[in-house]
């Protein structure tokens, strides 16, 4: 018996509460909306690699932002939200010339902890 094809995953597993708002805290809206689009391809590659404890190097570039999320951001807002978080100790930055920056979560919170 077939139930049909299966959805597309597009759904966030792991998306955190109280780490989305510790983002937005650090960097504003444009924090929170970096927390979305890196938790969910950070979850995707996780699902796809069956890597549940690792977080991947994810690239955060203007075209797939859009595609994605919907939303442009510029680029200076980006950056000065990515460096607003590097400095808040959330994420890692990696940045190759002639590219977009690649993000990394360093630890995370728990939903109990304050």
């Amino acid at each position: 018996m077939s139930i049909g094809p299966k959805n597309k995953t597009h759904f966030i597993k792991n998306f955190l509460t109280l780490e989305a708002a510790t983002w937005m805290k650090a960097a504003g809206t444009t924090g929170y909306l970096i927390y979305s689009f890196y938790t969910w391809k950070n979850e995707m590659l996780k699902a796809r690699n069956k890597t549940p404890n690792h977080n991947y190097w994810i690239k955060i570039d203007n075209d797939a932002f859009r595609k994605e999320i919907g939303k442009h951001i510029h680029r200076e807002t980006k950056t000065t939200a990515l460096k607003k978080l590097a400095a808040a100790g959330l994420i890692e930055l990696k940045l190759e010339p002639g590219s977009a920056y690649k993000v990394l979560k360093i630890g995370g919170l728990k939903q109990n902890e304050k």
